[in-house]
């Protein structure tokens, strides 16, 4: 199955009080993402990260996170995101017979666009027949989306 999420924030402290996170401490934070993360995704599964995976810019804490979550990860590089964790920058992948846009920040260039960065400030933009997608832990319950839901999400009026 494939997954799409974005805006983990891992170690950010100041996350939980920016985008009124219910937890009560970054330490509760991880574990409850971690935890999500591996109830939904499978070992078998692809995840498309759009960025902003942790918030520590060392290579030992990025791979301490990937090492506990569940599934294949494709890594989009975020505003805090070093090169080294995540050195894609975007990609077009076909599913649902639809060409997709993915990268960290909303594109309106693109008529579907998958993306990160916004956070809890909504999960479906239309404009036209275009429409972007936030992806953010913050919109789906903290945890990774599968592309079925948001086919499904996209699909409905």
């Amino acid at each position: 199955m494939l997954y799409v999420t974005s805006d983990h924030h891992l170690n950010h402290t100041n996350i939980i009080t920016y985008t009124r996170r219910p937890f009560k401490s970054v330490e509760h934070m991880n574990m409850e993402l971690v935890r999500r993360w591996n109830n939904m995704v499978s070992d078998g599964d692809i995840v498309l990260h759009m960025g902003d995976f942790s918030f520590n810019h060392k290579e030992h804490t990025h791979r301490f996170w990937r090492e506990q979550l569940n599934g294949e990860i494709v890594f989009l590089q975020g505003n805090h995101d070093s090169h080294t964790d995540a050195p894609i920058q975007s990609l077009i992948f076909k599913y649902g017979g639809i060409d997709w846009y993915c990268s960290h920040y909303p594109e309106r260039r693109y008529k579907h666009n998958l993306c990160g960065h916004v956070h809890d400030l909504w999960k479906i933009q239309r404009k036209g027949r275009d429409i972007i997608v936030n992806c953010s832990v913050d919109v789906w319950d903290y945890a990774p989306v599968s592309m079925e839901t948001v086919l499904g999400a996209v699909r409905s009026p």
